[in-house]
């Protein structure tokens, strides 16, 4: 079974994609590039070493959500995907709301079968994958990427100029 990450072409969602290759698992990443460079996907590829599925498609474009779960056998899926320019957010607040919170995903999940699969949005903390494999545990990597992010995001940055 794959974990789908959602923004996995995103900052967040592509260090995310990298640990989850690294440790084994089997991943397939939705972006829609509005406001982010294809390039991560390379980068993840190079990193890795490994392959993985990708969709361009866009989290409110329902046909594509249903080609993704009807093409693949999902385990997980991560949701990082969301918008970030602030004064398109003031003048479309309602696209920026269903993009990031993920509210769309939420009602594919509610109207389909697919409920019974682990929706892990990025608020809050991952749950636990069990396989026969023993592979990592994917608790302790969506922890780890946690720290990493309030460190980055909460921690002052010293700048010294020479």
């Amino acid at each position: 079974m794959a974990i789908l990450v959602t923004g996995g072409a995103g900052y967040i969602g592509s260090d995310t994609c990298v640990e989850l290759l690294n440790a084994g698992y089997e991943l397939i990443i939705i972006d829609n590039f509005s406001n982010i460079n294809p390039n991560s996907l390379r980068s993840i590829r190079n990193i890795t070493d490994k392959d993985f599925r990708f969709y361009v498609i866009d989290l409110l474009d329902r046909n594509g959500l249903e080609n993704v779960f009807s093409n693949n056998e999902i385990g997980a899926v991560i949701h990082f995907a969301g918008l970030k320019a602030v004064g398109e957010s003031v003048s479309i607040p309602l696209y920026y709301y269903q993009g990031t919170m993920g509210t769309a995903l939420v009602a594919f999940f509610q109207s389909t079968d697919e409920s019974r699969r682990q929706l892990e949005p990025s608020n809050r903390p991952c749950g636990v994958l069990v396989e026969k494999n023993k592979k990592p545990n994917l608790l302790r990597i969506c922890r780890r990427i946690r720290l990493f992010c309030l460190f980055w995001c909460l921690t002052p940055v010293k700048i010294r100029l020479s």
